[in-house]
C-alpha cells in the first residue's frame, strides 16, 4: 500500500500561488490596487520629502531635516502602502464569495478605514525603525555585539511578520484598531495552528526565477554600460521591468493569500480551487526537542 507524501514547503507554496493566481484572474480590478499604490505613493513621498530638500537647500548645516522630512514620508509611504492594500483585500473578499468588484468599491472601504490605517501605519513604522536600530546599533559595536545584535533584529522581524500576518484582512472586514487587531492576528494564528508558530507557508518560492533572471540583467547591465551603453542600458531596463511586475503580481499574490487562509482560519472555508491541506499547513510549527 503507498502512502503519499504531503508537499513540501516549496510545492505548498506552488500550490497557493496557483490558487491566489486563480482568484486574481477571475477579478481584473484586484491587479489594479498594486498598480496605483505605485504612483501614489511615490507622489506621496516626494510631496512630504520636499520640504526637507528645501530648507537643506536654504541652509547646509540643516541635516536634520532630511531626517525628519525623511520619517514623514516614510509614514506617508507606510499609509499609502497600507491603504491599498486594504482595498486589495476587501475586493478580494467579495471576489471569493463570487461577486465581481470594482476598484471604486475597494478604495470605498479604504476610506471607510483611514483611521485605523492612520494608526496602524503609526505603529508598522515605529516597529520598523526600531528594529533598523538595533540592527545599527549592533553593527557599531562589532564582534559578538554585533552578531547578538544582528540575531535579535532578525528574530523581533520575523516574530512580528507571524504575529501582525492577519493584520490587513483584519483592518479590511473587521476595521479594528492596532492593538486589538493584533490580537486578533495573533489570536487566530494561535486558536488555527497552535502555540509555537514560527513561520508561514513562502509562495515567494514562484518567482525565484524572475529574481535570478532580474539579478543576472542588472549585473549584466552594469558590465556592460562602459563598454556596450545600449546594451547596458537596455539589460538595466530589463532588470527594472522585471522588479516591477514581480513586486506587483507578489504583492497581489500575498494580498490575496493572506485573505484566504484569514477567512479559513475563521470558519474552515475553503474556496474552488484551493486544498485545504495546503490551507491547514499554511503555518508551521516550531520544532519540539527531544
Amino acid at each position: 500500500m503507498s502512502v503519499t507524501k504531503p508537499p513540501g514547503r516549496i510545492r505548498r507554496g506552488i500550490n497557493l500561488a496557483k490558487a491566489s493566481w486563480g482568484v486574481l484572474k477571475s477579478d481584473k480590478s484586484l491587479m489594479a490596487f498594486p498598480l496605483l499604490s505605485i504612483p501614489a505613493g511615490l507622489l506621496v513621498g516626494l510631496v512630504l520629502f520636499a520640504p526637507g530638500i528645501a530648507i537643506l537647500a536654504a541652509d547646509d548645516k540643516a541635516t536634520w531635516a532630511l531626517v525628519v522630512f525623511g520619517i514623514i514620508a516614510a509614514y506617508g509611504l507606510t499609509f499609502t502602502a497600507i491603504f491599498f492594500a486594504v482595498a486589495l483585500a476587501a475586493c478580494a473578499s467579495k471576489a471569493l464569495e463570487g461577486e465581481n468588484t470594482t476598484v471604486a468599491q475597494g478604495l470605498a472601504v479604504a476610506k471607510s478605514r483611514a483611521g485605523v490605517i492612520a494608526a496602524w501605519s503609526l505603529v508598522q513604522l515605529t516597529v520598523g525603525l526600531v528594529l533598523n536600530a538595533i540592527q545599527s546599533v549592533a553593527r557599531d559595536q562589532g564582534g559578538a555585539g554585533a552578531i547578538i545584535g544582528g540575531i535579535l533584529s532578525f528574530v523581533g522581524g520575523v516574530a512580528w511578520a507571524v504575529a501582525t500576518f492577519f493584520i490587513v484582512p483584519v483592518l479590511a472586514l473587521e476595521g479594528l484598531g492596532p492593538k486589538p487587531a493584533i490580537k486578533r492576528s495573533v489570536g487566530v494564528i494561535k486558536e488555527r495552528w497552535g502555540e509555537g508558530v514560527v513561520g508561514s507557508a513562502a509562495i515567494g518560492f514562484v518567482f525565484l526565477p524572475l529574481i535570478i533572471l532580474m539579478i543576472a540583467a542588472l549585473v549584466g547591465g552594469f558590465a556592460l554600460f562602459n563598454t556596450n551603453q545600449p546594451a547596458g542600458v537596455a539589460l538595466l531596463a530589463v532588470a527594472a521591468l522585471l522588479f516591477a511586475l514581480t513586486a506587483l503580481v507578489s504583492s497581489s499574490l500575498q494580498a490575496v493569500f493572506r485573505v484566504v487562509v484569514f477567512r479559513y482560519a475563521q470558519d474552515g472555508t475553503v474556496p474552488v480551487g484551493w486544498d485545504e491541506a495546503d490551507l491547514a499547513a499554511a503555518f508551521t510549527a516550531k520544532k519540539k526537542r527531544r
